[in-house]
């Protein structure tokens, strides 16, 4: 039982951060272009106008996909947890590890999608 709450808990790191931090982008995203905090990449830092868009654009993607994502690997942490041997250490690590390389695909996905949303924008 333990395993499983483990697995389910790790499946939700990822999108409540990205609930979290899209909501943060959305309520209280720098106002000054800065290389700390917020969506930072050459394209969003070009202007106050680019770098705004940048991390409204970032934080409402986050914010939504981690919406649609908790529920999705929370349900993968389930199954995992359902076959694998929750005596082998070994199986349990590469269980915990896989979620985590997985959840990298919508958490990095920001990264692309507010990009092309830049680019089209401000050409």
């Amino acid at each position: 039982m333990v395993i499983t709450i483990l697995l389910v808990a790790v499946s939700a790191m990822f999108p409540i951060f990205m609930v979290i931090m899209g909501r943060w982008l959305l309520k209280n995203a720098p106002k000054d272009i800065n290389y700390v905090s917020g969506y930072r990449t050459k394209r969003s830092m070009v202007s106050k106008e680019t770098w705004d868009y940048a991390n409204m654009t970032s934080g409402k993607y986050w914010f939504n996909l981690g919406l649609v994502s908790l529920p999705i690997f929370a349900i993968i942490g389930a199954l995992v947890a359902v076959f694998i041997d929750h005596d082998s250490v070994t199986q349990i690590n590469v269980g915990i590890f896989g979620i985590m390389a997985l959840q990298l695909i919508p958490f990095l996905s920001v990264i692309p999608y507010t990009e092309k949303k830049l680019k089209m924008k401000f050409k």
